[in-house]
Formats: structure tokens, sequence, C-alpha cells
């Protein structure tokens, strides 16, 4: 399994893409095989996250679509992700409720990953929407059911079809990502120019000596120009953090 930062770089770039749709997947480790878990290290009580990003042509409200429509997946859970880098979809029926949520069918995809002293393992994930579960198994050792839960899909919740956990501004849409400080904040929710975790008076004192000026810390709304709406927004963060993020940051490593 390949790492979740590696596994996110790739969504970025698909998400971003036009003509696209994403839903965010949250879960929980109810039930797991104590060897197997204990040799990843997960356990009962953690939670998982992932995202399911399908061509929006296929995916209007009240739509059923399948494998071909699907552009980019992913399950993780404690920096062990599952995407289309490491397996393939075996098969998928999916539909949408009038709000274009995801409504019922079920995903499954597998892989073959490192299992470390086991060496190769084939793993089979399996997402059913219907009765919102999910669930690991492999036939390796014996083994079978690797770990399952619960798990709901919501529509990404800014508009922009980047999953949260790849987002870095999850609650202001910013596709382009754009982070000229990399801090882990988008430049869209991100007033917090001196890097202290909040937005106050010294953070201002940058916005106006960057007033009417192309500095590019202070664009906010990614217009080329530092001026009224981007004092709007900063003002919106006022003695407030930056963000969220759903990505590493200065304030949440």
């Amino acid at each position: 399994m390949r790492v979740l930062c590696g596994m996110l770089a790739g969504l970025i770039l698909v998400s971003g893409m036009a003509e696209a749709r994403t839903w965010d997947f949250e879960g929980e480790i109810s039930d797991c095989n104590a060897l197997a878990c204990g040799l990843i290290g997960i356990g009962p009580g953690e939670r998982i996250s992932g995202y399911l990003t399908a061509d929006d042509a296929a995916s209007q409200p009240g739509s059923t679509f399948g494998p071909a429509d699907i552009i980019d997946y992913g399950i993780a859970a404690q920096g062990v992700a599952v995407g289309p880098g490491d397996s393939t979809i075996e098969s998928a029926l999916v539909t949408t409720d009038g709000a274009a949520e995801l409504s019922g069918g079920s995903i499954v995809f597998s892989g073959t990953f490192d299992g470390g002293v086991f060496g190769l393992i084939e793993l089979t994930v399996v997402v059913d929407i219907s009765f919102a579960t999910w669930s690991v198994s492999t036939d390796a050792l014996g083994i079978g059911e690797v770990a399952s839960g619960p798990g709901d899909w919501l529509l990404e919740p800014d508009g922009d079809d980047v999953a949260s956990i790849a987002d870095n501004c999850t609650m202001v849409a910013n596709a382009l990502q754009t982070d000229t400080d990399l801090d882990g904040f988008g430049n869209a929710c991100d007033a917090d120019f001196d890097n202290d975790c909040f937005v106050t008076f010294p953070d201002l004192a940058v916005m106006e000596a960057a007033f009417f000026t192309s500095d590019p810390l202070a664009d906010l709304d990614g217009s080329g120009f530092v001026t009224f709406p981007d004092l709007a927004v900063m003002e919106s963060q006022f003695f407030l953090p930056p963000g969220p993020s759903g990505v590493p940051n200065i304030c949440a490593p």
C-alpha cells in the first residue's frame, strides 16, 4: 500500500479537473482481525476517510453510473491508503438521489499489496453504499475479513470537487489549491500571514502593506491583485484560525 500523501497528490490533479463530482467518505473500524490489523497498525474505533470522484455528466441527480464513469477513488486509515494507483475496480453500480448524493449501490476494488512478513497479499475492498458499510478481506493465510465497519458518503462540502482529505480549504471552494506560503492552508482560507495560527492585527498590517499590489501571499481570492475582495476574506477570518484544512498544516502537523 502506498502512503496517504502519495495517493492525495494524484487526487488533487484529478479532482481539480472540470466536469467531475466528488463525495467524501467518513467511516470507522468496528471489527478488525487482531493479527492482520496489528501488523498494519490499525484497530477498532479508529476513523477512516475516503472519496469517490465520478464524471459529472454520469453522476447527475437521480442517475446510475458504473466503473467507466469513476475517475478516482480511495480509502485511507493511519497513513495507509488504497486507490487506483495500486488497485483496480472489479465492479461498481452506484446511484444518486435527487440532490446528487450517493444513495445506493456498491463498489468493489482489489489489489496486491506488501504484507510485510507475509509477502504480497491480495486485498479486496467492498464499499456498500446502500447499507453504509465497508469491509476489507483477503484469502491469504485464511484470514478472510481483515476489517469492517460503518461509513457514510456526502458530497464534499465546498463545491470545488477536491475531496476533504486532500483539500487545503475544506469549506471554501479553491480548485487550484493555491498555497503561497506552503503552510498547508490554501490562500482562500488563510489570512494568517505571520503563521501564528490566528488572524489578528499583525496579519492586517501585512494586508495593508500589500494593498493595491500583486503580492501573491495577500491575494486571497486568486485574482492576481490585492484589493477589497481580499480584505473581505480577511475580515471574515478575523480573530479566527486559518482553514479549516484537510491536509497536514502548521497548526495541525
